[in-house]
């Protein structure tokens, strides 16, 4: 990885990630009423302009440059990669040597603890479901200090409590 930074300055690619960045998990019922979950991290912008810096970051994380990981609509531009191991292999190292100066932090340490759930309890015990389910209520907030999320806590606990 240290090659592919003389691409960009890895300090740049934390700041662009520290304003344009998401760490997100997302939550998913499969057909069997089981709770599963799903990590990305993902970086966009409202200008194709963009292209250009969006394709040197997705290589800088070791991207193949293929355009799954790249997404251009005539607005916006997006990076994103939702296989574990990479965001461990690769997002994660580089945020713990590069840190993230703002509140994104705290998502990203949040973040980090959940990916590392995912990776290594295949199947994920309830108790650790539950975990993952707190901590992900507690990235991500508004200015109120509240979850952005569709449906509240106590939906998902529901679901988890009928596994």
């Amino acid at each position: 990885m240290e090659n592919l930074y003389m691409v960009l300055d890895p300090w740049w690619i934390t700041g662009f990630s520290d304003g344009e960045g998401c760490f997100h998990i997302s939550f998913e019922k499969n057909p069997i009423r089981k709770l599963q979950f799903r990590v990305s991290f993902s970086i966009s912008q409202n200008a194709s302009s963009y292209v250009s810096a969006i394709q040197k970051i997705a290589i800088c994380f070791g991207s193949t440059g293929k355009t799954q990981n790249i997404r251009v609509d005539r607005h916006t531009v997006k990076y994103e990669t939702r296989n574990v191991d990479h965001i461990v292999n690769s997002i994660i190292p580089h945020f713990e040597k590069y840190p993230l100066q703002s509140n994104k932090q705290y998502d990203f340490e949040k973040f980090k603890e959940i990916c590392f759930f995912i990776k290594s309890e295949k199947p994920l015990s309830k108790e650790s479901k539950l975990l993952i389910l707190y901590l992900s209520f507690e990235m991500n907030l508004d200015e109120n200090k509240q979850s952005r999320r569709q449906y509240p806590k106590s939906y998902y606990i529901q679901i988890l409590e009928k596994e």
